[in-house]
């Protein structure tokens, strides 16, 4: 028993594409909330950049962690 394994086929493009519009989901709360408490346009800008910057970073490197070093394209959903 200790050697049995269940493995779920699964469809890498719909998941690669979930994760990237979860991503999406995730960065629009975070510069909508940002935004109510930082007035000043241009400190907005740089932390803006910062967010964006770290949080597509850390997506990607959990998407190479589980499926390995891949290169996609953005596909539409069906």
């Amino acid at each position: 028993m200790d050697n049995e394994r269940i493995f779920q086929e699964i469809n890498v493009f719909e998941i690669l594409g979930d994760i990237g519009s979860l991503n999406k989901v995730l960065n629009a709360k975070v510069l909508t909330e940002l935004e109510k408490h930082i007035k000043d346009k241009d400190e907005f800008t740089l932390v803006r950049k910062f967010i964006l910057d770290e949080q597509n970073a850390y997506t990607r490197s959990v998407v190479r962690l589980i499926f390995g070093d891949i290169e996609y394209s953005t596909f539409s959903k069906r």
